[in-house]
């Protein structure tokens, strides 16, 4: 979590890292705008990019971005993440598009089973469904040490 004080707490946050994305940046945001299950957080991650990435902020209230020196993409999601308030994380490419149902989808199957999917990934990510992964433990992974790829 972080110190950003929320009304609510949305039960997904969803992490893009960014780097010189370009126009496929816009098309990954919108992907997330479009979800049919609506209480998201996006947290775009500027990794130090040339380009000025402030427009995604503007594309809907609930995206921030956050901005850093060019360190990679696993340190992008790491800072995501622990600037992130949702109950899970679901990542995303800055290059890459969800179907509108995804997260419906996700967080359906996650309510319905809790430990779904996680016998099927690898146990050292601890997933909660394909693509998702508990927020309390990926905080603890980071402060620990661990980075994500």
């Amino acid at each position: 979590g972080s110190a950003r004080m929320t009304p609510s707490m949305p039960t997904v946050s969803v992490v893009i890292p960014a780097y010189n994305s370009g126009p496929y940046l816009d098309g990954a945001v919108q992907s997330v705008i479009a979800q049919t299950f609506t209480d998201w957080e996006c947290i775009v991650v500027d990794d130090g990019s040339t380009e000025d990435l402030s427009r995604v902020e503007k594309m809907d209230p609930r995206v921030r971005l956050i901005r850093q020196e060019n360190r990679g993409t696993a340190a992008a999601r790491n800072n995501a993440i622990l600037h992130s308030v949702g109950e899970f994380i679901a990542f995303l490419d800055h290059d890459d598009r969800w179907m509108p149902g995804r997260l419906e989808s996700m967080v359906g199957v996650i309510r319905a089973d809790p430990l779904a999917g996680a016998a099927a990934q690898s146990q050292a990510t601890m997933p909660c469904a394909e693509g998702c992964y508990y927020n309390e433990f990926m905080v603890g992974l980071i402060a620990d040490g661990i980075h994500l790829v």
